[in-house]
């Protein structure tokens, strides 16, 4: 079995950063709408992650 690729949104570190209380990544506000389709993508199983910022910036 081979490894999935890291999505396009964590390919640019100043893209994301890690929230250590919720365990889930957050884009910054550097993040171009690329990486912001990447990181919805990303989450897209999760029903609560744009609960604070639509967008899920930090």
């Amino acid at each position: 079995m081979s490894e999935k690729p890291l999505p396009y949104f964590m390919s640019n570190p100043a893209w994301y950063v890690l929230d250590e209380e919720t365990g889930r990544y957050r884009l910054t506000p550097s993040a171009p709408v690329e990486a912001l389709k990447s990181f919805e993508d990303f989450y897209s199983d999760d029903e609560n992650l744009f609960e604070e910022d639509e967008r899920g910036i930090a």
